[in-house]
């Protein structure tokens, strides 16, 4: 139990990375009782993960899991996207900046002479289909079914499926 690190008097902030998973397997005192305010920082939408891998059933009990998991540990939860689910006194704010890797990419780009980047949207990122890639390839093909004009979209970074999104 890493709670009994810390003297009572160190422990005003307990900063929780993940808390919807890291608390499964939690065996020592409750981080609330150990803490002054602890915040819970939920980075991932594992419901999309569970129902695109492991069916709704297993989105559905994960779903309620992560309810009690926030609920029960964290005073306070951010979450960094609205399409994570709701929890428990949650809010949404991106807290972690940009990566050092997102900005080399940049000046990588900018000094290898790109031409500019047309009008559209960007991704920037890993490119990994369970980032929801599929739903936005789906989007562009009924946006253009539709008979609307279609919408360029760059692709910055790499993955193992960047082949196949491109």
């Amino acid at each position: 139990d890493v709670t009994g690190c810390f003297e009572a008097g160190e422990c005003d902030v307990c900063v929780l990375e993940e808390p919807e998973h890291l608390n499964w397997y939690h065996s020592g005192a409750n981080w609330r009782h150990r803490f002054k305010l602890v915040i819970g920082v939920v980075h991932t939408n594992y419901l999309y993960y569970a129902r695109m891998y492991a069916g709704a059933a297993t989105a559905a009990v994960l779903k309620r899991l992560n309810e009690w998991m926030c609920g029960a540990y964290c005073d306070r939860v951010i979450k960094l996207s609205g399409t994570i689910q709701p929890l428990p006194r949650a809010v949404v704010c991106n807290v972690h900046g940009v990566r050092s890797e997102f900005l080399e990419i940049g000046r990588r780009a900018a000094r290898s002479h790109f031409p500019p980047r047309r009008a559209g949207a960007y991704f920037l990122g890993k490119v990994l289909w369970a980032k929801g890639h599929r739903l936005l390839i789906d989007y562009l093909a009924l946006q253009q079914s539709l008979g609307q004009p279609p919408t360029h979209v760059d692709v910055y970074g790499g993955g193992e499926d960047l082949a196949e999104v491109e």
